[in-house]
């Protein structure tokens, strides 16, 4: 219990270092990738950073993160 306390917390940290908003969703989806027990948070989170980056109108990595997402998702299947 208190590792995952001290997990979230450097989480946390490292994620506000980041400075736009998709690059935060990507650290996100880094981190529930890695350390997540149920993979639907890395299909959440991969599904995140791709309408991040949409937001933020950069095509190629709205694409890339499309691909990513579409990886991280077949995993629930």
């Amino acid at each position: 219990m208190v590792s995952r306390i001290i997990v979230a917390a450097t989480s946390l940290l490292m994620v506000s270092a980041c400075s736009s908003a998709a690059e935060r969703a990507e650290r996100r989806f880094e981190i529930a990738e890695k350390n997540g027990i149920d993979p639907r948070d890395a299909c959440r989170a991969a599904g995140e950073a791709k309408q991040e980056w949409l937001n933020q109108g950069n095509e190629r990595e709205y694409q890339r993160w499309m691909i990513v997402e579409y990886n991280a998702c077949s995993k629930l299947r």
